[in-house]
């Protein structure tokens, strides 16, 4: 017969009962572990022999197990301490510790190892041939920059540069030069854009493409900004977008901050001039509004983009910030992208999205540079802190790594 029953101390199982206690005793009904009995035996029917393997298959691992636990019980605690003392014990039945918090520079190190390896493979390539400072080496050298998605107009300003320092200083070869190529990187991107989300008070639109990640931004900054003691609202103007003002409104729960809201399909200007009224009735002093993703290719699209940006400048009694949300998988697609919506917006800053695992981080320096806009944020991942304030310094180190190779 079959003995489900559980003892005080045991495990049930099946047929089978572990019973902790006097050496971990183990108990099969029937006769489970005895030696094998001959087919025809007496007592033992044929169809049961199946089932008397599967049972001892089953349960001799968990009697090793116990014993190996309490030995190791018995190892941590003198013997006398309870089954959850040994290290086997943590291994099998605690949770994982929770890895302590990353830095901004190991994050964002992280989040650019693909176009850090790809820098230096090209760099490897071009110092093969020797460290002489020839117009091979600074020909080379604007090449690889280029190849990382600087943009072509960085990649020559930050060569002549190196090349001004080299003749200056007369440094004796490359990896000299290499030394002082991340600084020449950081200070080739713009500078300012402390008032758009400096803390005083200002209202941001948040402008791009289709799947950049606004609306992650906004609940983002959103978070941020409240648990800095500021007072915020929301608007959410992307009415196009299906599931769009759902996906604010979770956000705007996360942060404990007010989202103001139409139906689907409403006028977008008709919602941030709402926004605007309800953030001066609340005293918000900072107001953050997500607007739909426009295709920058599109002339209807980016007029009546105009037209929004248009009525929030002339209604808002705060200083209106227009910022370009793009994403850095998209390479010089996104400085093409930038290009349009500064045309039509007269942008104020940029935040760069989804640089974690790209090969095309130089793109952050290339609509910088190029446009003249200051980074304000850059995302390196899915997480609340993911969403970390721009050192140009620390993003140079990340993108170009070290080189000391020298022989």
């Amino acid at each position: 017969g079959r003995d489900d029953r559980r003892e005080p101390g045991g495990l049930g199982l099946g047929g089978a009962r572990l019973r902790a206690g006097g050496g971990a005793a183990l108990r099969v009904a029937g006769a489970a572990l005895r030696p094998r009995q001959r087919a025809g035996v007496v007592g033992v029917p044929r169809g049961l022999r199946g089932v008397r393997r599967r049972v001892r298959v089953l349960v001799l691992p968990l009697r090793r197990l116990y014993a190996l636990v309490a030995q190791d019980a018995q190892g941590a605690g003198g013997g006398s301490a309870p089954l959850t003392r040994g290290p086997i014990w943590d291994t099998l039945f605690r949770r994982p510790r929770k890895e302590p918090d990353m830095g901004f520079f190991d994050r964002i190190s992280e989040g650019l190892t693909r176009s850090r390896d790809k820098f230096k493979e090209q760099m490897n390539v071009l110092l093969d041939r020797g460290p002489d400072l020839d117009e091979e080496f600074w020909d080379g050298l604007e090449e690889t920059l280029i190849l990382a998605d600087v943009g072509g107009a960085a990649a020559a300003e930050i060569v002549e540069g190196l090349r001004d320092q080299a003749t200056r200083k007369a440094l004796p070869d490359a990896y000299a030069v290499l030394d002082l190529l991340n600084d020449q990187i950081a200070s080739t991107f713009t500078e300012g854009g402390e008032d758009v989300l400096g803390g005083q008070p200002a209202l941001v639109l948040f402008v791009g493409i289709n799947g950049t990640g606004k609306t992650t931004t906004v609940g983002k900054l959103a978070k941020e900004a409240t648990d800095a003691g500021r007072t915020v609202i929301l608007g959410s103007a992307d009415t196009f977008r299906a599931a769009a003002i759902e996906q604010l409104e979770v956000w705007a729960e996360r942060a404990n901050v007010e989202v103001v809201t139409r139906e689907r399909g409403s006028d977008p200007a008709s919602v941030c001039y709402d926004t605007i009224e309800r953030a001066e009735s609340r005293g918000a002093d900072l107001v953050l509004i997500d607007t739909a993703g426009r295709l920058h290719t599109s002339a209807d699209l980016m007029r009546e983009l105009e037209k929004v940006v248009n009525v929030v400048r002339k209604r808002s009694q705060l200083p209106v910030y227009t910022v370009l949300v793009t994403d850095a998988t998209t390479g010089q697609n996104g400085l093409s992208q930038a290009r349009e919506f500064d045309r039509a917006l007269d942008l104020d800053g940029v935040i760069v999205t989804k640089l974690d695992g790209t090969a095309k981080g130089g793109i952050a320096l290339a609509v910088s540079h190029e446009l003249g806009l200051p980074v304000l944020k850059i995302g390196v991942g899915e997480g609340l802190d993911d969403l970390r304030d721009f050192d140009a310094h620390d993003f140079a180190r990340a993108l170009v790594g070290e080189f000391d190779e020298r022989a």
